[in-house]
């Protein structure tokens, strides 16, 4: 009979340490469980390509690492509009980038691309327009 109160008391205390950790992990913050993931920024007609948790935004997109059509690229709607592309720093932590294809199709407003170091293009496999009416 003792032995089965004690078991009941160890479970109790158990069943307690085990919600308090489930709540404690639902309080912790979003981005601290976020994954890393390439995105791109359209703010000001200038395009930014970085590398990190996403920041929440309407004009936040994730890059699509294996274009297979240019409707995959979510900045391709808005091509005629961006004048300028930036590649941060972070985005030289991209390592599993298999294709660009498409990516700055239609740009025909784009004057600059500063950063292009950061992109990286080692696992890069297709290429094809990527640059295409890209006439300035």
């Amino acid at each position: 009979m003792a032995n089965n109160k004690l078991m009941k008391a160890i479970m109790k205390r158990f069943l307690l340490l085990l919600t308090l950790m489930v709540v404690a992990l639902m309080l912790t913050t979003q981005d601290a469980w976020a994954q890393k993931k390439p995105w791109v920024k359209m703010d000001n007609n200038v395009l930014t390509f970085s590398y990190g948790v996403k920041p929440k935004g309407g004009d936040v997109n994730e890059v699509p690492l294996n274009v297979k059509h240019m409707l995959d690229i979510p900045w391709f709607l808005f091509a005629e509009r961006i004048q300028r592309v930036v590649f941060t720093p972070s985005f030289k932590q991209v390592k599993n980038l298999k294709s660009t294809d498409s990516w700055f199709l239609n740009m025909e407003n784009v004057t600059s691309i500063t950063g292009l170091e950061n992109l990286k293009t080692d696992n890069v496999t297709n290429m094809d327009h990527m640059f295409c009416n890209c006439k300035k």
